[in-house]
């Protein structure tokens, strides 16, 4: 395949509490849409994958490795694989993010 277009209504539902949404996955790349309503949060975790991501709307708070950074529209953020993580949204809005996780683990 050449080439690929999906439109976030038609993409397949991966997480339901936030709402993930699959926007691309091949064997190098998933690209992720994650939407994080008002004082939602994604729970600390580990992932063997790089991943840089893009907050597309709103603004929220990223924690790695428990030190906290406030992040808003327009800004990315790359976190090595190996590293907890965590993403809150702190605010009265919904905070949208891009995730770009490069699928070659680290070892």
């Amino acid at each position: 395949m050449n080439f690929q277009i999906t439109k976030l209504e038609d993409a397949p539902i991966i997480l339901a509490d936030p709402l993930g949404k699959m926007m691309f996955s091949d064997q190098r790349t998933q690209v992720t849409h994650i939407e994080l309503k008002p004082y939602q949060k994604i729970k600390y975790h580990y992932n063997t994958h790089d991943v840089i991501f893009f907050v597309l709307e709103g603004e929220g708070c990223v924690e790695i490795e428990e030190k906290s950074q406030k992040v808003c529209k327009n800004t990315s953020v790359f976190i090595k694989g190996g590293l907890l993580r965590s993403w809150s949204n702190k605010s009265e809005s919904n905070l949208i993010i891009m995730a770009i996780k490069l699928m070659t683990e680290i070892k």
